[in-house]
């Protein structure tokens, strides 16, 4: 069940590449076991968007 339960780090609005990840445009949801684990937000927010990512978009 771990798999499935899972929450991942994603897209809270469409973020273009070069943006800076902010808690107001990054969230976490229960997705496949393929995204970052909320475990690592500390390291995420202020990183740098290396691509376009979609709403709901896993980061």
């Amino acid at each position: 069940n771990i798999n499935i339960a899972r929450k991942s780090i994603v897209a809270k609005c469409d973020i273009a590449k070069g943006e800076i990840f902010t808690e107001q445009n990054i969230t976490t949801k229960r997705t496949t076991p393929l995204g970052i684990n909320p475990m690592r937000w500390d390291e995420i927010i202020g990183t740098i968007a290396q691509k376009d990512y979609k709403e709901d978009e896993i980061i």
